[in-house]
């Protein structure tokens, strides 16, 4: 997958600037977009930690173009590539 995503890069003349073995995927679980405070967060999603972990089969990657708009993200999907 690192591979795949780095030649996608240079295809698309990206600048490189981490290699892609850095990346950590993850799943995001809120998104507020006031003050709040992290204690409060933090001690709400702590059960999480104690979870067990999980396999998953990735078979193919969106690049995708990420913007705020009316307070939203909103994206559109560039290119697909596959992985098998």
């Amino acid at each position: 997958m690192h591979a795949k995503l780095s030649a996608a890069g240079a295809q698309c003349q990206l600048p490189f600037r981490k290699p892609t073995s850095v990346l950590r995927p993850h799943i995001g679980i809120a998104y507020c977009n006031r003050a709040a405070d992290a204690r409060v967060v933090r001690e709400t999603i702590r059960p999480l930690r104690d979870m067990d972990c999980v396999s998953v089969s990735v078979d193919h990657l969106h690049l995708v173009e990420m913007r705020r708009e009316d307070w939203a993200y909103r994206w559109r999907v560039i290119d697909q590539i596959n992985l098998v």
